[in-house]
C-alpha cells in the first residue's frame, strides 16, 4: 500500500534527501548534489524566496521503502498576477 507522508521531522528530512541516491545507485554518470545544497533550498533563513513564499515536501512510501518523494511551492506575490494562481513543483521523481 502506497502513503504519502509530509516531511516534517528531521527523520523524514533524511528520507527525503537519501531517495535519489537509491534511485541513481546504478547509474555510474550520476553527480550526487550536496546534500547540505539541497537543505538550503528548504531553508526559510538561507532562502531569500522565503520571504513572500512558503514550500512543502512529501515522500511518498510502499511498506517501509521511500518510492517517490515532490516539493511544491508557491511565491504569494507573484501566483496572482495571472489569471490563474499558479505555484510550482520541484524534486517530482519516482521509482
Amino acid at each position: 500500500m502506497m502513503k504519502i507522508v509530509e516531511v516534517t521531522t528531521q527523520e523524514l528530512e533524511e528520507k527525503f534527501l537519501q531517495f535519489p541516491f537509491s534511485v541513481y545507485r546504478d547509474d555510474s554518470s550520476w553527480i550526487a548534489p550536496l546534500k547540505q545544497d539541497v537543505k538550503k533550498v528548504f531553508d526559510p533563513t538561507k532562502n531569500k524566496h522565503f520571504e513572500h513564499g512558503e514550500c512543502a515536501r512529501w515522500i511518498l512510501h510502499e511498506g517501509e521503502t521511500v518510492i517517490g518523494r515532490i516539493a511544491a511551492f508557491i511565491n504569494h506575490r507573484t501566483a496572482k498576477t495571472e489569471e490563474q494562481p499558479t505555484g510550482g513543483v520541484w524534486l517530482f521523481r519516482m521509482y
